[in-house]
């Protein structure tokens, strides 16, 4: 297939010979953009060990010093130079770490996601993946929460849930195949906002055509009809609704008569396809503009 003009004037960006012979394949045009795994992407659940060891040691501290609240100030001379002690031990053991993660970076340069002009290409070290646009069926956001209790208490007694969001997003193409976005990645929210962009440009034409011949659109566990709003055994009419918000998976409608609704999702696809049709229902059928999802 020949290049358009504007493909043949673009200065293309320098993409590894494999990646390049896999976009020509697939017919994706010139590449735009790169993103690449972050520096410290594998190194996750070792990071999130460092707040949970931060609230037990100051736990720790705020006990002991209560209980000895008549030699104040001297304890807190003695815990600065013991803290002072460990933090400077903790540097010593991070520097190995340290060079681990600089030479997987430099390992992993050319791995992450190449967007072209018609698709991308996924790369995660000898394993590639072209994938053109109009080949995405969605885009699954899932928030999964996990809870830790952490002991701040000096004789073990005292404990507190901490408690972690993590989102894993899943495009999902034709044929059932999935690609799981499971590298963390820099500049990752911009690389969701132009999947959501494309899939929106392209998926909500078709969720508007299928709304006005009377189907029922559906996102996951969520229904959209002509008669409004389902999720499990529960039903919303359209005359209902004031407008409906969207955090991470979790719906909140506002109603009428003020009794909102919260619906709690682990998993929802298409966000901004499923906020494009409620913009569309509210405005043409309702009069509400001017809301934002």
């Amino acid at each position: 297939m020949s290049q358009s003009p504007q493909e043949q004037t673009q200065q293309p960006l320098p993409v590894p010979p494999d990646v390049a012979q896999q976009a020509q394949r697939a017919d994706l045009g010139l590449p735009q953009r790169h993103y690449r795994p972050s520096v410290l992407a594998g190194f996750e659940d070792c990071l999130s060990i460092v707040p949970i060891l931060l609230y037990m040691a100051l736990g720790y501290l705020l006990v002991v010093l209560i209980t000895s609240c008549n030699n104040l100030l001297e304890r807190l001379y003695e815990y600065f130079i013991i803290w002072l002690f460990i933090a400077g031990a903790l540097l010593i053991l991070a520097f190995p770490l340290f060079l681990l993660a600089l030479l997987l970076n430099l390992a992993r340069r050319s791995w992450g996601i190449y967007v072209y002009d018609r698709g991308f290409v996924y790369k995660r070290g000898r394993r590639l993946t072209a994938c053109r646009w109009d080949q995405i069926t969605a885009l699954w956001l899932e928030v999964r929460q996990k809870t830790q209790m952490v002991n701040i208490g000096a004789a073990g007694d005292t404990f507190v849930d901490y408690t972690v969001n993590n989102q894993l997003y899943t495009l999902e193409l034709q044929e059932g195949k999935k690609l799981v976005f499971d590298l963390a990645m820099v500049r990752r929210q911009e690389l969701i906002s132009l999947l959501d962009e494309q899939i929106k440009s392209r998926l909500l034409p078709q969720a508007i055509a299928a709304f006005e011949a009377g189907e029922t659109v559906h996102f996951g566990e969520v229904s959209v009809n002509r008669e409004g709003l389902s999720y499990k055994d529960s039903t919303l009419l359209w005359s209902e609704m004031l407008d409906i918000t969207v955090r991470n998976t979790s719906l909140t409608i506002e109603k009428v008569d003020k009794k909102n609704v919260f619906w709690s999702l682990s998993r929802l696809p298409n966000i901004s396809v499923f906020l494009g049709l409620k913009d569309y229902v509210f405005q043409r059928y309702l009069g509400i503009v001017g809301l934002e999802g």
